[in-house]
């Protein structure tokens, strides 16, 4: 077997991950477009939000329940950076580019607290700010729901609750962390130091 032979059987390693590896080295030419997915993902994201703006300053009517377009605009919104990806892939003509991105997320091999512990941290963020927010006011209720949700939804929270949850959990992990992580983190990273990106 010669050496041409153990090359192939090597895993395939991306430029950005040659470059991290070997900082001394001088770091391979890397197509990243850092303004491109700037302007893209704010745009998305801020045209999300705009007919929800417009509604509550009263310019336009919603076609839909506002509780209803806040949850499509607040998702749409959330995967902006991935969506801004796919934009680049399209305008820069790299048709791999998303795929190689996403591919660098993993579930093999990841202990189970690391699912668990984003999980419940919101959750606990928002015990902990209610019961705060309770010592500082004379003793208020603490309100762990909203109790005018209760009221207006009563059993319907058994539903809502996770399904809101569920959103909110593959919205940021999926729509962002791959953009400003997985493309716009490891091209600064294969270009400069780590500190710098």
């Amino acid at each position: 077997m010669d050496a041409s032979d153990d090359s192939r059987n090597q895993p395939a390693v991306s430029v950005e991950e040659r470059n991290v590896r070997d900082p001394a080295s001088p770091p391979e030419r890397v197509d990243f477009y850092p303004v491109l997915f700037y302007v893209f993902a704010f745009a998305i994201a801020w045209t999300a939000w705009a007919p929800l703006l417009a509604h509550v300053r009263q310019v336009v009517t919603l076609p839909v329940p506002f509780p209803v377009a806040l949850f499509v605009c607040q998702t749409l919104g959330a995967f902006a950076p991935l969506l801004s990806l796919c934009v680049i892939q399209r305008v820069r003509r790299q048709p791999d580019l998303a795929e190689r991105v996403l591919k660098k997320i993993r579930f093999r091999n990841v202990p189970v607290r690391w699912f668990v512990l984003p999980a419940v941290t919101p959750v606990l963020i928002a015990i902990v700010t209610a019961v705060c927010t309770s010592l500082t006011s004379a003793g208020a209720p603490v309100p762990i729901l909203n109790p005018d949700r209760v009221e207006e939804l009563g059993w319907g929270l058994l539903a809502v609750i996770p399904i809101t949850f569920f959103v909110a959990m593959i919205g940021s992990p999926f729509g962002e962390e791959p953009g400003w992580r997985g493309y716009l983190l490891d091209g600064f990273l294969a270009l400069t130091a780590q500190l710098q990106s």
